[in-house]
C-alpha cells in the first residue's frame, strides 16, 4: 500500500495494448468476481493477517476500478478498504507503518473525489492524512517515506487552492512540497520517488506564477527545471523517462511563450518536445502512452501555430493529433482518457477551421457526439461534463456566425444547464461561474444582434454580477478581472447600438480601467494588452460617435499604439487596428480632429498594410465593410478593391 502511495512508473502500460486484449479482457471480467469472494472470506476471519489481506484487496480492485473509469465504485471499495486500514491502526500492535497506510488510502480517496467534483470530500480526505502524519512525527515516526507522502499530499492541496481559485494559499502549499522535497532529496539521494515529486513541485509553482501573470518568474523556474532535466536524459540516454520528462520540461518553457506572445519560441521549444516524442514512439511503437504523449505534442505545436495565426499549419498539427488518437480509441475502446482526449482534438481541429464554418461545426459536432457517450456511461465524471459544456458553447458560437441565431442561444443555454448542475455539486470550484458568465456574454451578443436589447443587457449584468464575486474573492487572478472588462465592453455595445452614447461611454472607461491596471500589474501577458488595445478602441469609436472628436483622437492614437508595442497580434486585432487607423485617416477632415493631411496619409498608408496583415492572418468577416465608415477613406484605393473582389470569389 505504501508504494502506491507513491504511483509507480509503469502504469502497465503494455497491458493496454491491442495484442494483449483478450487476456485485458479476462482480467477485467474476472477481478469482480475474485475480489467479491475473497472479500466473501475474508472478512469473516478476524485475525490480523486475513484482514491486512482484505485490505490489500480492496486496495487492489479499487486502483483497477479506477483504471477502467467506474469512479463512484472505486470510491467505494477504496473506503471499505479504508474501514479496514483504520481497524488496523488502532490495534496495540499496529506500527508507523499501518498509520501511513491509513494516509495512503486516504490520499488515494481524495484524487477519486476530487474527480468526482467533491471538492469539500476530498479536501478533508487530504486534510485527515496530513493530521495523521504530523502525529506519526510527534510520536518519533518520522521518515523518508513520510516526508514524500506530506509532499504528495501538499501538491493535491496546492492544486485544489488553485481551483478554488486562491492563488497565493495554492503556491504557499506548492512551495512547503518543494522545501519538504527538496531536503529529502538532499538526504536520500537515492530516493526513486522524491526527484519526481519535487520536480512537479516546481512544476506546479512555476504554473501558478504563470496563472498570476507573473511570467517571467514562470519562465526563469521552468527554465532551471529544464537544465535539470536536460542533464539527467544526457547522463541516461537510455532510459525513457527522463527522455519523457525532458520532452514535458520543452512544453512548460513553450506554454509560458505562448502567454507573453513569443510564438517564434514557442514553436522552437514545442517542436524539440515534437522530436523527443517522435523518437520515443519510434523505439517503442509497442507503448500506447508514448502515442498519447506524441499525440499530445501534436496538439501543443497546434496551439502553437494557432497563437501565430497560421491555421494550415495549426490544422495539420491536429489532424496529426487526431490520427493517432482515433487508432489509439480502436485499439483500447474501454479507456475512456483516450476518447476524452480524442473529443478535445476535434475541438481544436474546429478552431483551426475557423475560415471554413461548415466544417468547423463538423469537427466540433464530432467532440460533442464523444463527450455525449462518454458522459452517458460515466455521468459522475465532472471533467467530461464540463467539456461537454465547452462542445456546446463552441456550436453556439458557429452557429451564430453562421447566422443560426436560434440555435446559438439553445447551445449557450444547453451548457449553462450544464455548468450550473456541476456548479450546485462543486460550489467551490470557479471554472464553472467563470464559463456560466462566459455563455451569458454569448448570448447576449445575439440578442443585440437581434435588436433585443433589454434582454441583453439582463444577461450581461448577471454575467457580470457573477464576474464582480470572483474578482472581490480573488483580486490578485487577472483572468477574472479581464472577463469582467469583456461584460463591459458588450454592455456598452448594447448601447452603441442603440445609438445611446453617452450610456455607453462609462462601460467602456471602466473596461479600460480594468485593462490597465491588468497591463500595469501584469505587463508580459499579451491578452491583457489585446484587451486594453480593443476596449480603447470602443472607447474611441464611441467618442467619435458622440462627436467627441478631440478625445477620440487620442484614445484610437492610444489604442494604436498599445497594439503597435506588442510582439505577435491576432487576425482580429490587426483589423481593429486597421479600422482605428482609416477612421483617423477619415476623421482629418473634421477640424476639430487637428490632424494634419501628412499624418492622415499615413494613417491611411497604416490601415491599408494592417487590413493586408489581417487577411494573410485568416481574417475573413468582410461582409460591409465598402460601406463601413471606417475604411471610407480606401474607397477610391486600388488594393481596396482588390479586397473586395476576392471577398467576393470567395
Amino acid at each position: 500500500a505504501i508504494g502506491v502511495f507513491h504511483g509507480e512508473v509503469s502504469e502497465d502500460l503494455l497491458l493496454k495494448e491491442r495484442k494483449f486484449q483478450p487476456l485485458r479482457t479476462r482480467l477485467l471480467e474476472g477481478a469482480a468476481d475474485f475480489y467479491g469472494k475473497l472479500e466473501d472470506l475474508l472478512k469473516q476471519q478476524p485475525d490480523a493477517k486475513s484482514q491486512a489481506a482484505l485490505g490489500q484487496a480492496y486496495l487492489d480492485l479499487g486502483k483497477l476500478t479506477t483504471k477502467i473509469g467506474n469512479q463512484k465504485r472505486a470510491l467505494e471499495v477504496h473506503q471499505k478498504g479504508l474501514a479496514v486500514a483504520r481497524d488496523i491502526a488502532k490495534q496495540s500492535s499496529a506500527t508507523g507503518e499501518h498509520r501511513r497506510d491509513v494516509m495512503a488510502r486516504l490520499y488515494f480517496i481524495g484524487k477519486i473525489q476530487q474527480s468526482l467534483g467533491q471538492s469539500d470530500e476530498a479536501k478533508n480526505s487530504y486534510e485527515d492524512a496530513i493530521s495523521i502524519g504530523e502525529k506519526l512525527q510527534v510520536n518519533g515516526n518520522d521518515s523518508q517515506e513520510l516526508s514524500e507522502s506530506f509532499g504528495s499530499l501538499y501538491i493535491e492541496m496546492g492544486a485544489m487552492a488553485g481551483a478554488e481559485n486562491n492563488g497565493e494559499k495554492s503556491l504557499e502549499w506548492y512551495r512547503k512540497a518543494a522545501e519538504l522535497l527538496d531536503s529529502t532529496v538532499e538526504q536520500n539521494p537515492d530516493s526513486k520517488f522524491a526527484p519526481n515529486a519535487l520536480a512537479v513541485a516546481r512544476n506546479s509553482i512555476a504554473e501558478a506564477l504563470a496563472r498570476q501573470g507573473k511570467t517571467d518568474e514562470a519562465l526563469a523556474m521552468f527554465e532551471n527545471i529544464l537544465a535539470i532535466r536536460q542533464k539527467l536524459a544526457k547522463d541516461h540516454p537510455n532510459e525513457l523517462k527522463y527522455q519523457q520528462d525532458l520532452s514535458n520540461a520543452y512544453h512548460n518553457v513553450a506554454y509560458v511563450h505562448s502567454l507573453t506572445g513569443s510564438s517564434e519560441a514557442q514553436k522552437k521549444f514545442a517542436s524539440l518536445a515534437l522530436e523527443i516524442q517522435k523518437s520515443l514512439v519510434d523505439e517503442n511503437p509497442a507503448v500506447t502512452e508514448l502515442k498519447t504523449e506524441l499525440a499530445s505534442t501534436y496538439d501543443r505545436m497546434g496551439y502553437a501555430f494557432l497563437s501565430m495565426g497560421k491555421l494550415g499549419e495549426a490544422f495539420d498539427s491536429y489532424s496529426s493529433a487526431a490520427e493517432i488518437l482515433e487508432n489509439v480509441v480502436a485499439e483500447n475502446p474501454e479507456v475512456v482518457e483516450y476518447r476524452g482526449d480524442l473529443a478535445r482534438i476535434y475541438n481544436n481541429i474546429g478552431a483551426s477551421r475557423r475560415n471554413d464554418l461548415g466544417q468547423a461545426l463538423i469537427q466540433f459536432k464530432k467532440a460533442m457526439k464523444v463527450q455525449q457517450e462518454i458522459v452517458k456511461r460515466f455521468p459522475e465524471l465532472a471533467e467530461y461534463q464540463s467539456l461537454l459544456a465547452q462542445s456546446h458553447q463552441n456550436v453556439g458560437i458557429v452557429s451564430r456566425l453562421n447566422g443560426d441565431y436560434d440555435d446559438a442561444v439553445v447551445q449557450y443555454r444547453k451548457a449553462i444547464e450544464i455548468l450550473k448542475v456541476l456548479q450546485a455539486e462543486d460550489p467551490k470550484r470557479t471554472l464553472y461561474r467563470v464559463d456560466i458568465a462566459k455563455n451569458l456574454q454569448n448570448i447576449a451578443i445575439v440578442l443585440t444582434i437581434n435588436k433585443n436589447y433589454d434582454e441583453a443587457i439582463n444577461e450581461l449584468d448577471q454575467a457580470v454580477k457573477i464576474q464582480e464575486a470572483l474578482v472581490k474573492t480573488a483580486p490578485d487572478d487577472g483572468n477574472f478581472a479581464r472577463e469582467l472588462g469583456r461584460s463591459f465592453n458588450s454592455l456598452a455595445n448594447a448601447y452603441v447600438e442603440q445609438e445611446l452614447y453617452q450610456s455607453a461611454l462609462p462601460y467602456y472607461r471602466r473596461s479600460c480601467d480594468i485593462h490597465q491596471k491588468l497591463v500595469k500589474k501584469f505587463p508580459e501577458v499579451i491578452d491583457y494588452r489585446n484587451g486594453l488595445g480593443f476596449a480603447l478602441s470602443g472607447l474611441g469609436r464611441t467618442e467619435y460617435k458622440a462627436d467627441l472628436i478631440g478625445e477620440a483622437v487620442v484614445t484610437l492614437k492610444l489604442a494604436t499604439d498599445v497594439r503597435k508595442k506588442m510582439s505577435s497580434l491576432t487576425s482580429g486585432s490587426k483589423f481593429d487596428t486597421a479600422s482605428n487607423l482609416g477612421l483617423l485617416a477619415s476623421l482629418a477632415e473634421n477640424p476639430d480632429s487637428k490632424i494634419s493631411e501628412k499624418d492622415a496619409k499615413a494613417f491611411a498608408a497604416e490601415s491599408m498594410d494592417f487590413l493586408k496583415q489581417a487577411i494573410e492572418a485568416g481574417y475573413r468577416e468582410l461582409e460591409g465593410i465598402e460601406d463601413s465608415e471606417y475604411f471610407s477613406i480606401h474607397k477610391d484605393n486600388e488594393e481596396f478593391k482588390k479586397i473586395l473582389a476576392d471577398r467576393d470569389q470567395e
